[in-house]
């Protein structure tokens, strides 16, 4: 009987394997990361939707008005303790806890709010990242005025400008809205400087990002395909470039421009004046 000899791969051939091996992961894996972030875009903007539909339902219920924004200070306390605060208003109606529930049971168990990037939670964007150069301890605030402790991370936030020429404690009735589907309502917000682009360092660099529960377009994110997504106050949501959502009607991204106003065709962000610094 004849014996066939053990037959083992050269090695050209184990070298010819990797190298196929190798060019379909080049070829794969960008596939496989666009898909991953088509895939946090989508969750993301069902995230918005939820927050345009809810405060739509609290408008509806409430006389035409929308939740209330917060204090445009720094004193937390009164927002927090107020039902008709955005955060506090929506998320009963969708279901959800009130920030308020969620910041009051962190601090009894003595953990945190909801954080990126492995929470599931509405007020959490899966594609936001938690700023490196802080700890979990930065999301922890005391408001000395109302003697009220409290904490604070959100990735979606009010537009800060919606009622701009109205007082703090002003809420605004959607019907004086005019233009409902241009007017933005909710937005997404960074979470860190590095979503910047490196044209806006020296306009946006260094803008306090962590306690913040309203911003306007110089802390729009860019997290999504070059762009974040935007809640209108006709309640349906848009993803925008960030380009688009930060350079004003003159062309400049620059806050001190003059003259500069960063309303324009299907982007308002103050529905009763001109947008500017």
């Amino acid at each position: 009987m004849v014996k066939m000899a053990n037959r083992a791969f050269t090695l050209v051939e184990l070298l010819v394997v990797i190298s196929i091996i190798a060019l379909l992961m080049g070829i794969l894996l960008p596939a496989l990361n666009k898909a991953r972030a088509y895939a946090r875009a989508a969750k993301s903007m069902s995230n918005m939707r939820q927050w345009g539909i809810g405060a739509i339902m609290f408008a509806n219920d409430n006389d035409g008005y929308l939740p209330w924004e917060g204090n445009k200070n720094d004193y937390m306390g009164q927002d927090f303790q107020s039902d008709k605060w955005w955060a506090n208003a929506i998320p009963p109606l969708l279901g959800q806890k009130s920030y308020r529930q969620l910041s009051e049971e962190a601090i009894k168990n003595k953990s945190y709010v909801p954080l990126p990037p492995k929470s599931s939670s509405i007020f959490i964007d899966p594609a936001a990242q938690f700023p490196a150069d802080s700890t979990k301890k930065a999301v922890c605030f005391y408001d000395n005025a109302s003697d009220y402790e409290y904490q604070l991370f959100f990735c979606y936030v009010w537009n800060s400008e919606l009622n701009n020429s109205l007082t703090a404690t002003a809420e605004v009735k959607l019907e004086g809205i005019k233009k409902a589907s241009e007017t933005i309502l909710m937005l997404e917000m960074r979470t860190t400087n590095d979503e910047l682009d490196k044209k806006d360092y020296a306009y946006y660099l260094g803008r306090p990002l962590l306690g913040r529960h309203r911003a306007d377009w110089k802390r729009a994110a860019r997290r999504h395909l070059d762009g974040s997504h935007y809640a209108f106050c006709d309640g349906h949501v848009e993803r925008v470039k960030y380009d688009w959502a930060t350079t004003n009607s003159k062309g400049s991204r620059n806050p001190d421009y003059p003259n500069g106003d960063w309303n324009k065709q299907g982007l308002i962000w103050n529905p009763l004046g001109p947008s500017i610094k």
